[in-house]
């Protein structure tokens, strides 16, 4: 597709009421006023026939279709459009009766021009990097069931700009019972849902032969962070030692209500290397931590 000099993009979700039912009339949502990146990948999956008589292909079947929708954003301020309950961030956490949310999306590649419907979306991963002096930056990997064009915007009120303010490391913290409030360089946590496409034999859908179903496995998180080490490195070992699997809370913002606060609970460490070099001015252990379980809220 040419990109032309009157591009203008955008991309819009809901969640669907029923998996794979599409767009509603209700208000559309945007991750963010700056998406830095999409990418849409359909696989078809082809399976080359070939047998010990014919060194070329005897045929060529299609495998199952399947859809992966990778997006990168700033996280921004929560608003009235920008709800926490229906934020991607919150869509990749909660379960309901151990499934995930489903989600659809809409690619505008021009005014008024859809380019993309994806249906039926679950989100793999999704993954938030906190760096001083730089936004939130979120990285989610969608799954989806069902893809098709459109010349058209889907129903529902079209999404308008969110805000002009992003949360920044600056204003975020990391918090583990009081420690690390002011010695953390950045960190990096990641969800991992763990989904599974499962195929449905013989559909009767248009697009026949896709896996129609998709499954989210154990969630799985993980959370890397740079620490200034405390008392030359022996503080941040003595946790290591006797980790009392203290809760960890990553926020946004700072006393501020439209932020966001992800809370690890029963957290441990996977690793914690110490290391030491002849120019370094600060020692920063990077801890490699996991968790039982983590929660999305406002903060307060």
């Amino acid at each position: 597709m040419a990109i032309l000099a009157s591009h203008i993009g955008g991309l819009y979700y809901q969640a669907e009421a029923t998996v794979g039912g599409g767009f509603t009339a209700i208000q559309n949502q945007i991750p963010s006023d700056s998406v830095t990146s999409v990418t849409i990948t359909p696989a078809m999956n082809p399976k080359r026939l070939i047998n010990i008589a014919s060194p070329t292909a005897v045929d060529t079947i299609q495998g199952a279709h399947d859809y992966t929708l990778n997006l990168e954003y700033a996280l921004q301020d929560v608003s009235a459009v920008h709800t926490l309950a229906l934020s991607l961030e919150t869509q990749a956490i909660t379960r309901t009766a151990g499934d995930l949310q489903s989600l659809c999306f809409d690619l505008m590649t021009a005014t008024g021009v859809s380019y993309i419907i994806l249906k039926g979306g679950k989100i793999n991963t999704a993954t938030y990097t906190f760096a001083v002096g730089q936004p939130i930056m979120c990285a989610l990997e969608i799954w989806a069931t069902n893809l098709t064009t459109a010349a058209a915007l889907p129903l529902g009120t079209a999404a308008v700009a969110v805000a002009t303010s992003f949360s920044t490391f600056n204003g975020a913290s990391l918090l583990r019972t009081g420690k690390w409030a002011n010695g953390v360089k950045g960190c990096t946590l990641t969800i991992n849902n763990n989904l599974e496409r499962i195929p449905k034999i013989k559909p009767t859908t248009a697009q026949g032969g896709d896996y129609a179903v998709i499954m989210p496995g154990i969630q799985e998180y993980a959370l890397t962070a740079d620490i200034i080490a405390d008392a030359g490195g022996k503080t941040d070992i003595d946790d290591i030692l006797s980790d009392p699997e203290t809760t960890i809370a990553v926020s946004s913002k700072v006393g501020d209500a439209l932020g966001y606060k992800w809370t690890l609970t029963k957290p441990w460490f996977n690793s914690e290397p110490v290391v030491y070099t002849a120019d370094m001015t600060t020692l920063i252990i990077s801890g490699n931590m996991g968790a039982e379980s983590i929660a999305l809220a406002a903060t307060a």
